[in-house]
């Protein structure tokens, strides 16, 4: 291609801007907030999926994620879980609760942060007919 040709081929299409290379920029702090802690919950949930199918504990690979929503900013999440249908929910409960420390150290090892958010785990029971 020939020098012309360069200079005629960059003149055809526009030069990108930020928001087409990084998506859209905001000086609104809370849009800002908001939007890396919608990231940070569901990289989290990613990462508690993955905790839960591969615990050691039969409890704990029959409960699923749910939600995980902040509840002080990105200082504490809540995570919601299904119990398994037919599961007893008070023992799911029980497990998910003993668990919380294993669930905040894979946490902890998935996401870069200085500090892991603290979790509170609430085991609700699964919609029939909801996988």
């Amino acid at each position: 291609m020939s020098r012309n040709q360069r200079a005629r081929h960059r003149s055809a299409r526009p030069d990108p801007t930020p928001d087409d290379l990084f998506g859209a920029v905001t000086d609104d702090p809370h849009a800002r907030l908001a939007q890396s802690c919608a990231a940070l919950c569901a990289q989290i949930t990613d990462a508690i999926a993955m905790a839960l199918a591969t615990a050691s504990d039969p409890v704990l690979r029959d409960l699923s994620v749910a939600t995980v929503e902040p509840r002080r900013g990105a200082a504490s999440l809540r995570v919601v879980l299904f119990a398994a249908p037919g599961g007893e929910l008070a023992i799911a409960a029980e497990h998910a609760a003993r668990a919380v420390g294993y669930l905040r150290a894979e946490v902890a090892a998935a996401i870069q942060r200085r500090r892991t958010p603290d979790l509170v785990v609430e085991v609700i029971a699964a919609l029939p007919g909801v996988p």
